[in-house]
């Protein structure tokens, strides 16, 4: 009986985090575009979003990161509402993602670190074209945009371009430049068409900067099992 006094409370706060109420149903959208959304409260919402895609939010990974998808994980469309319980942080929100994942979609999945080709972000010839910004760091500083054929950055390191290429180009892209400044930029070009430069040449042009082509270790994300969700 005394065992049983110390491991109950052990037991208990081993039980992983879970959403108070959660809602999963194929979404009624054809294509379209995905929203996301997270409340103060810790929920989550999405509506149109692949399953590749909440694996990637959950576990903070980009896509070249993710193996072993079957194709439906990446083509079908799911509508997530999800609502905390009262009282858990914020910070808690993906490891709840990770619980949903694991009762609605049967989602299992482990790490390894994999040998692949990478590039290196390093000063082109002539060195960096920009400077660094020459003002405080604000609060909603340190942050990037990136869309097609374009990618912007306000008071963020070289870090956070290669994070931005990295997902660009579905390839890891490594912050050699040796630079720890902050920069706001903004790097155009255009994509799949010869009549303007493409992601190299304007890396060149516009920051000073190259892409060297490398191998190295990489974490990446196998899925082991994923099935479709059979309702709420």
């Amino acid at each position: 009986m005394r065992w049983q006094i110390i491991l109950l409370p052990f037991l208990a706060a081993a039980q992983p985090p879970s959403f108070e109420v959660a809602s999963v149903k194929p979404s009624s959208e054809v294509g379209g575009k995905i929203s996301i959304g997270r409340d103060p409260g810790g929920g989550f919402n999405a509506r149109n979003i692949q399953l590749e895609n909440l694996i990637l939010l959950t576990y903070h990974v980009q896509r070249y990161q993710l193996k072993g998808e079957a194709g439906w994980v990446r083509s079908e469309r799911f509508d997530v509402a999800a609502k905390s319980p009262a009282g858990v942080p914020k910070d808690q929100t993906w490891e709840m993602m990770k619980t949903l994942l694991a009762e609605r979609f049967g989602l299992v999945v482990h790490r390894e670190t994999v040998e692949m080709p990478v590039y290196r972000l390093i000063p082109a010839n002539g060195g960096l074209k920009i400077r660094p910004a020459d003002r405080p760091r604000a609060e909603q500083d340190g942050f990037f945009q990136s869309g097609r054929g374009r990618i912007r950055l306000r008071m963020a390191g070289l870090d956070q371009l290669a994070f931005a290429l990295s997902d660009v180009l579905e390839r890891c892209v490594q912050d050699r430049s040796g630079s720890k400044d902050n920069f706001d930029l903004q790097l155009e070009w255009t994509p799949e068409s010869p009549e303007g430069p493409n992601i190299m040449a304007a890396l060149a042009e516009q920051l000073g900067l190259k892409l060297e082509g490398s191998r190295a270790p990489v974490e990446v994300v196998v899925i082991d099992r994923a099935e479709r969700p059979s309702g709420n």
